[in-house]
């Protein structure tokens, strides 16, 4: 279904789609958590839309990706048959990078760590006409952050005509849970590290929001802000993510940035899905 363009959106506004790899809505300020872990993040959300209850499709990533990207669930994605998961998309799956980049779109994807490099991925990152791999030049492969946000200014800030389509991936919560090098330490547990991390890609997420501001005026930006599942630090026995369906591994953020029509600091408390991120961006 065609619906008509937003008032005070561009024809064709450049979009930035940031996601988080293990991050749970509950585990951010925006999310009521009360240890100072992401005070960008707030800063930056206080001026967006809040979905209060987002849930991921799946709490495995390779299940949670498809919904992202697609619009449907894991299961209902044609796959081609290979030894071991995940399963490549079929060629005429339409992804949101397919339809953007059949609409003049630049489409650009940021890497953040080996797992999610071909052959592994091959299929969820149809459309994409650029991937890129800064990991590879990582100081620190488990905190890719610092070279994964240089190279998504970089294609911010390139001269091209053509309005942009960007997925760029954090990894820097997933487990093994490490404090960063260079950051203060804040205990000894597994949900201190996660902590120190989070603190620590805090930065750099507002480093990335800030110049996508400073970039384009408010109606030439769409910018997403979502997780494909979130951790436990305990709850119902667990600590990182598994097969089960508890809140604390669905639950994730979802924040959408239109300024130029969607109004500063708005709180949507109803239930969505991660299945509607790709249908709100096409």
């Amino acid at each position: 279904t065609h619906h008509p363009k937003p008032e005070g959106l561009s024809d064709k506004p450049n979009i930035v789609l940031v996601t988080v790899d293990a991050l749970s809505f509950r585990h951010t300020n925006t999310g009521g958590y009360e240890r100072d872990v992401t005070p960008q993040l707030e800063a930056w959300s206080s001026r967006a839309t809040v979905f209060e209850a987002a849930f991921s499709a799946s709490s495995s990533t390779r299940l949670a990706m498809p919904a992202i990207v697609t619009g449907m669930y894991n299961s209902m994605v044609p796959m081609k048959n290979r030894h071991k998961h995940p399963y490549s998309y079929g060629d005429d799956v339409v992804t949101t990078a397919r339809l953007l980049a059949d609409q003049g779109y630049r489409t650009v994807h940021v890497v953040p760590t080996r797992y999610f490099d071909t052959p592994q991925w091959g299929g969820y990152w149809g459309g994409f006409q650029e991937i890129d791999r800064p990991y590879k030049k990582a100081a620190d492969p488990i905190h890719s952050a610092p070279e994964v946000t240089a190279a998504a200014l970089k294609h911010l800030q390139a001269e091209d005509p053509r309005p942009l389509f960007m997925w760029v991936h954090y990894y820097d919560v997933h487990h093994p849970y490490k404090t960063p090098s260079g950051v203060e330490r804040l205990g000894d547990t597994k949900v201190d590290h996660y902590d120190a991390e989070l603190r620590f890609l805090d930065g750099h997420l507002g480093e990335l929001l800030t110049a996508i501001e400073d970039q384009w005026k408010p109606e030439d930006r769409v910018v997403f802000l979502t997780s494909d599942h979130g951790e436990a630090f305990g709850e119902h026995g667990h600590v990182g993510h598994s097969w089960k369906v508890y809140d604390e591994f669905l639950h994730v953020p979802l924040i959408f940035w239109a300024p130029g029509f969607l109004p500063a600091g708005k709180r949507v408390p109803g239930q969505v899905s991660l299945v509607d991120v790709a249908p709100t961006i096409f």
